[in-house]
C-alpha cells in the first residue's frame, strides 16, 4: 500500500509540474514582439493655425460647444485607423465631392451621418461619437481592462493578438482621478491607438500633440503619454474585413558587377517600401567564418564602410512610400559565400525590427514565438516543481 500511495503522489506531482510549465509559456511568449505590419504616424486632434488644420473644427451638431482640438480624441483616434487601412470618406464639395481621412474630414462626415449624439454629460447639442453610425467598413469589439495599475493578463494577451493578425486597438485610458476639468469622470479619459507590444512595452499614438503645428500624433509608449503614464479602462479591437491595409517591407539583393570573377556581385541593393514613420535602417552581413559585419555611417566614405562589430549601427530613414540603397560590397570577397541582412527599427522600440529582409547562403532563423528567455524561465519554473517534488517524496513514510 505504501508503494502505491507514493506512486499516487508521484503521479500527482508531475501532473502538477506539467501543468505549471503549460502555463509558463504563455507566460514566456508574452515578452515576444506584436506589431501592426505597417506602423503610421497618425494624427493629432490639436494641430491648428495652417492651412487645412482641423483642431478649431467645431465638433458634434445642434451646437455643441466643443471642437476637435479639445475633445475630438476619439474621433481622431477612428481617423488614425481609417488611415492605417487606407479607408477615406467621401464628402459634398461644391462642384463635386470631395474625400479624406484625417480629422476634419472623419468629423465633417459623421456630421452629415447622424454620427453625433445627446450624452449626460453635454450641457447642450449633441457631443458623442454615435459609434454605430461610423463607417460601415469597421467591425468593432470592445474589452474592457481591468487591472487598475496596468494590463491584466488577458487584456495584454488580446491586444497582442489583435497587433499580431494587424488590426490596430483603441484604447480609453486615464492617468489620474478624476478626468481633468470634470470631477466625476475617472474612465476613457482620453483615447489613443496601440500600435506595437515589446518586453513589456506598449508603443502608441497619441492623439493629442502639444506642437500644434504639427498634424501628426506622437509616437511614444504607453507609460510615457503626453498627459502622463496611462492606464487603459476600455480597449476596441478594429477590424476592417475588406481591406488589407499596406505592410513594410525590406527587400535585399545583390547585383553583378566586377567581382573577384565575371559577373560576381559588387552592390548589396535594398528597397523598403511603405515606411510611414521615422525610422532607422541597419545592414549587417555574416561571413562564412561567422564574424559579424555592419555598414557603419563614415563621413569619409558617402556609402558609409563595412566593419565587424556584434553591435549594428543604425541610418536614419524618413517615411517614403519606396526608396532603394545601392551600397558597395567590402573587397576581395565572394558575396555569394555571405549572409547579408537588412531590417527597420522603431526609435520607440530600439532593436525590434519592423521589418527585415536577408540575401545569401544561410537562411536566417525565423524567431519562436516564445523568446529564449521565457523558455529558460519556464523551464526553472518546471525544474523547481520536479524538486519540490522530490523533497516531499523524500519525507513521505
Amino acid at each position: 500500500m505504501r508503494v502505491r500511495h507514493r506512486i499516487a503522489k508521484t503521479a500527482a506531482l508531475t501532473v502538477l509540474a506539467l501543468i505549471l510549465f503549460a502555463v509558463a509559456l504563455p507566460i514566456a511568449a508574452a515578452g515576444e514582439t506584436a506589431a501592426l505590419p505597417r506602423q503610421t504616424r497618425g494624427y493629432s486632434q490639436a494641430f491648428q493655425g495652417l492651412p487645412g488644420a482641423w483642431g478649431d473644427d467645431p465638433l458634434g451638431t445642434a451646437g455643441c460647444p466643443d471642437r476637435l482640438a479639445t475633445t475630438g480624441c476619439l474621433v481622431t483616434a477612428f481617423a488614425c485607423v481609417l488611415e492605417y487601412y487606407g479607408l477615406e470618406v467621401e464628402l459634398p464639395a461644391s462642384g463635386g465631392r470631395i474625400s479624406g481621412s484625417d480629422p476634419g474630414a472623419l468629423n465633417a462626415w459623421l456630421k452629415e451621418n447622424d454620427g453625433f449624439g445627446h450624452c449626460t454629460s453635454d450641457a447642450f447639442g449633441n457631443c458623442c461619437l454615435e459609434w454605430s453610425h461610423l463607417p460601415s467598413e469597421l467591425v468593432l469589439h470592445t474589452y474592457y481592462n481591468v487591472s487598475e495599475t496596468g494590463m491584466d493578463a488577458q487584456a495584454t494577451a488580446r491586444i497582442a493578438r489583435a497587433l499580431e493578425q494587424g488590426k490596430p486597438v483603441l484604447a480609453g485610458v486615464h492617468w489620474g482621478v478624476p478626468c481633468g476639468a470634470d470631477p466625476n469622470r475617472s474612465e476613457d479619459c482620453h483615447w489613443i491607438v496601440i500600435t506595437a507590444q515589446a518586453h513589456g512595452t506598449t508603443v502608441i499614438l497619441d492623439t493629442y500633440n502639444p506642437d500644434f503645428s504639427s498634424p501628426y500624433a506622437v509616437r511614444t509608449t504607453l507609460e510615457r503619454g503626453v498627459h502622463g503614464s496611462y492606464v487603459i479602462d476600455r480597449y476596441v479591437v478594429v477590424e476592417a474585413p475588406e481591406l488589407i491595409p499596406a505592410s513594410t517591407s525590406v527587400v535585399v539583393s545583390l547585383a553583378p558587377g566586377s567581382g573577384i570573377s565575371p559577373g560576381s556581385p559588387t552592390q548589396l541593393v535594398v528597397q523598403t517600401s511603405d515606411v510611414a514613420i521615422e525610422s532607422e535602417l541597419f545592414l549587417t552581413a555574416v561571413d562564412p567564418r561567422g564574424v559579424s559585419w555592419t555598414l557603419a555611417p563614415d563621413s569619409a566614405a558617402a556609402d558609409g564602410r563595412w566593419i565587424r562589430a556584434t553591435t549594428p549601427t543604425g541610418w536614419h530613414v524618413e517615411p517614403h512610400d519606396v526608396r532603394v540603397w545601392s551600397v558597395p560590397l567590402p573587397t576581395g570577397i565572394d558575396a555569394a559565400e555571405w549572409t547579408w541582412n537588412a531590417w527597420l527599427s522603431d526609435p520607440v522600440l530600439p532593436g525590434i525590427p519592423l521589418a527585415q529582409g536577408t540575401q545569401g547562403r544561410v537562411v536566417a532563423a525565423v524567431s519562436s514565438p516564445v523568446s529564449a528567455l521565457g523558455i529558460l524561465a519556464a523551464i526553472a519554473l518546471f525544474a523547481a516543481t520536479v524538486t519540490l517534488m522530490i523533497l516531499v517524496l523524500n519525507k513521505t513514510p
